[in-house]
């Protein structure tokens, strides 16, 4: 970015964050969530306001200045442009969106040939090393890659359970008993509600990351939200899962707030 479009951005930011201060807006909030493009303007905006000393910070509670917050969201913005530049991430995108479609059956009860399966199995496989790479460059956070990580593992059991056209006519197996698969899904989601509840209170949220992050906890929700399917499950074990089922719901909803920036 040029030098002068730096500086117009950062006067229109300061503007802006005045005048949403002024109207009882959090802008410290708004310049961490909600779209990019807001991110950055605020961002840049509180760093000229504190610079010229015009912006009161809160002396309790807060660890950092409102410089260091501004330059920390700008630094953020980076390495989300830096993110989506890798060919790891552009890998793991575009595996990710055949293997969401075919999981959730939009490309129809056969959706592929045997050989097909196979690629696309082999390619979330690799989708995990390119997500273990972006971790050690930096680019994503530990909470990130461990919540993208069991994205991929669900979206590889969907998968694998969709039939290929050579399958077409085979008799069908005996189907599971739902509340299987919401004792299952509770079982999931427990083992994830710690990088959850680390990546939904994080100082910023990538659209990016955080739409797939929901997308595969909404997924497994969804085998939570029948109470007459979960009112099957075993009675020593319902109220743990009622309990998971409840904490995670909070925390997708936390999220799901913070990537609408609201």
């Amino acid at each position: 970015m040029h030098k002068d479009d730096i500086t117009l951005l950062a006067a229109v930011g300061a503007a802006v964050a005045a005048l949403m201060a002024l109207l009882g807006f959090d802008i410290y909030r708004a310049a961490r969530e909600g779209p990019q493009w807001r991110r950055k303007l605020l961002a840049a905006g509180i760093l000229l306001l504190a610079t010229a000393g015009l912006l009161s910070w809160p002396s309790e509670g807060l660890v950092t200045t409102p410089a260091a917050f501004a330059q920390a969201s700008l630094a953020a913005d980076v390495q989300g442009r830096k993110l989506m530049e890798t060919a790891e991430w552009k890998r793991v995108e575009e595996v990710w969106k055949e293997a969401q479609q075919t999981a959730s059956g939009a490309r129809g009860a056969y959706p592929f040939s045997e050989a097909g399966k196979k690629k696309l199995l082999d390619g979330l496989e690799e989708s995990l090393t390119d997500l273990e790479v972006l971790k050690k460059k930096g680019l994503l956070s530990q909470s990130e890659a461990a919540l993208l990580k069991a994205g991929i593992a669900l979206l590889t059991d969907g998968v694998g359970k969709m039939r290929p056209k050579e399958m077409i006519g085979a008799t069908c197996y005996k189907p599971m008993p739902l509340s299987m698969f919401a004792e299952q899904s509770a079982q999931r989601l427990a083992q994830r509600l710690p990088s959850l509840e680390k990546f939904a209170s994080s100082d910023t949220i990538r659209p990016e990351v955080a739409s797939k992050v929901l997308y595969t906890i909404e997924r497994e929700l969804a085998d939570l939200k029948d109470e007459y399917v979960v009112a099957q499950i075993e009675k020593g074990k319902l109220k743990n899962v009622r309990k998971i089922r409840d904490a995670a719901r909070a925390q997708a909803e936390k999220l799901r707030k913070r990537l609408k920036g609201r």
